[in-house]
């Protein structure tokens, strides 16, 4: 038996990002699939029922919370370090980029992507500085580096100068939460978010680097063409206020998974025009 502790610091109920959903999809199937190891969910705030994974999995809150530059060494050099030898962990896995530095423990970590090093003015200067100097260290003292696509792993091997061969691909996947509705449903969708009218919809967090703007700029130029479909955008911003008074254009905040998924089964069709993603 194992004992495998695991970063739960992005699993955050009713506000799961892409890494969130990612991390609980992923951690779900791992728990389900290795009944006789035991496993460790380490949380930076209370933990939600939410996440209960199954009688061989618990879960703790371990301060402080990592929510800025300097609490993301300070929790993940020190207090994972310390949780991880106190616990006895054989393995910890991290599914948003950070591990420890100082822990003896191999590490599993999957980075997403490194857009910082190609657009550090995307994020907030001490951000971009922060993750500028530590995902290498990361990358290199993982035990085993994972990421998302051919192109991330790519990217980080160039960048880092890490042997390609070395770097595993854990490709993202459809839920199968999302399927097709009835036309009636899409009525009663369509009337509840874009006033009734048809659209194209957008879902991610509102970015620098998701083109939110240039993506509303495509828009009022594809209703001046005649286009009879307002545009749906689904998100929370993240680093700054992307949301802009646009005509035609609607702004659902973040939706829970059953309206996300009815959200992109009422559209036409879903737009994704980002300048930089995994």
């Amino acid at each position: 038996m194992a004992r495998i502790a695991l970063n739960a610091r992005l699993l955050i109920p009713g506000k799961l990002e892409g890494t969130g959903r990612f991390t609980y999809q992923c951690y779900k199937r791992v728990v389900t699939e290795r009944p006789d190891d035991e496993f460790l969910l380490i949380f930076d705030r209370n933990p939600s029922s939410e996440f209960d994974l199954g009688p061989n999995c618990k879960s703790i809150c371990l301060l402080p919370p990592a929510r800025r530059p300097w609490l993301f060494d300070l929790w993940f050099d020190f207090a994972i370090t310390w949780k991880l030898k106190s616990w006895k962990a054989d393995a910890f896995i991290s599914t948003d980029g950070y591990i420890s530095r100082r822990t003896s423990v191999p590490q599993l970590n999957v980075i997403h992507d490194i857009n910082f090093e190609h657009h550090p003015e995307w994020l907030p200067p001490r951000f971009a500085k922060h993750f500028r100097a530590r995902f290498p260290e990361y990358a290199r003292k993982a035990s085993k580096l994972c990421t998302v696509s051919e192109f991330s792993k790519h990217d980080i091997s160039t960048t880092y100068k890490i042997e390609a061969v070395t770097i595993s691909v854990i490709p993202n996947a459809p839920d199968t939460a999302f399927s097709p509705i009835t036309d009636e449903k899409k009525i009663e969708i369509r009337k509840s978010v874009s006033k009734g009218n048809n659209y194209h919809v957008f879902v991610g967090s509102l970015h620098p680097r998701k083109n939110i703007h240039g993506m509303i700029a495509a828009h009022k130029e594809y209703r001046l063409m005649g286009g009879q479909s307002d545009l749906l955008i689904v998100g929370a911003s993240m680093w700054r206020d992307e949301e802009l008074i646009a005509e035609n254009v609607h702004w659902a905040g973040r939706l829970n998974d059953e309206d996300l998924a009815n959200s992109i089964a009422a559209s036409n069709a879903l737009l994704y025009l980002p300048f930089f993603e995994g």
